[in-house]
């Protein structure tokens, strides 16, 4: 009796009333302005097109919280602000939360010229972006993060989840701490550091510094590389080039060894689990080095 009890108060909570508000507006844009986007929750989704801030945001869930989030467009001299806020008692998923009423769902989706300047940040959820030619500056504390066709640096910082990057150019700066890292065909200065995750970049142009303090690092270059330094505390390096690729190379491991399949001109004492020398006359640095790894240097 008092399982059935249990089961039918558990159900009869399950059994909320749900609703949905959107918002829809649409606001003029001058050439290179800034979006700010401030979130409590929620994905955010921003695609470049058109002349204008174009702005859909779409809370569900239960309704008393539904109604109780509020959402504030500010245009400024700089550009357009969006504040979005819950009331204190529908702070983001839980059990108990979803289980009495409490869960809101938010989803911001905006599409901006392309020359506008993204400032972005949640925190709790989804941010993903792309087709800008301006600089993007996006945080999140607990989601992932995708972008590709940006054009300009690129600053990013999540506490909680993956970080993608592709078809992008100019300065980077990539940071999680609890996830992986993908940059795939992409251009410029890399700066990729995560305390809990894989780091892994395919078909790169530029200079790369990449840490991992509990993964593996996996390098794909092309000739125009720029220089690595890649280090790891708890995994494996690869890297992978051009056979005809002109570089100093410098790498060692404390807890596994070194493989070169590369044809390498040695400099001093060879150790299975450290080597220096030149590829082909020498060229740009590379210098690979793990604590609780193998390291292996193979062609592309």
């Amino acid at each position: 009796m008092k399982w059935l009890v249990s089961l039918c108060l558990l159900t009869a909570s399950l059994t909320v009333i749900a609703a949905e508000r959107v918002f829809e507006e649409r606001f003029p844009a001058g050439e290179n302005g800034l979006l700010k986007v401030r979130l409590d929750r929620g994905d955010i989704d921003v695609i470049s097109g058109g002349d204008e801030y174009v702005v859909k945001l779409v809370v569900s869930g239960h309704e008393e919280p539904v109604n109780d989030f509020e959402v504030t467009f500010e245009e400024s001299g700089e550009g357009l602000n969006i504040l979005g806020k819950g009331a204190r008692n529908s702070s983001g998923w839980s059990f108990f939360n979803w289980s009495f009423g409490k869960h809101v769902r938010v989803h911001l989706h905006v599409t901006v010229p392309r020359t506008t300047h993204l400032d972005l940040g949640t925190s709790g959820g989804d941010i993903s972006a792309s087709g800008t030619e301006a600089s993007a500056s996006v945080k999140t504390s607990g989601g992932n993060i995708t972008l590709s066709d940006l054009k300009e640096r690129v600053h990013v910082k999540t506490s909680g989840g993956n970080i993608r990057l592709s078809n992008s150019s100019d300065k980077h700066e990539l940071r999680t701490s609890g996830g992986d890292i993908d940059i795939v065909n992409a251009a410029g200065d890399f700066t990729a550091k995560t305390s809990g995750g894989d780091i892994d970049f395919k078909n790169v142009r530029g200079p790369i510094v990449c840490a991992t303090s509990g993964g593996s690092i996996d390098i794909e270059l092309t000739q125009d590389f720029g220089g690595i330094r890649a280090s790891t505390s708890g995994g494996d390096i690869r890297l992978r080039a051009p056979a005809n690729i002109a570089a100093n190379l410098k790498a060692g491991t404390s807890g596994g060894s070194v493989r070169m399949d590369l044809p390498l001109q040695v400099q001093g004492k060879i150790k299975s689990n450290r080597i220096q020398g030149t590829l082909n006359g020498g060229g740009e640095s590379i210098h690979l080095s793990t604590s609780g790894g193998d390291i292996r240097v193979s062609e592309l």
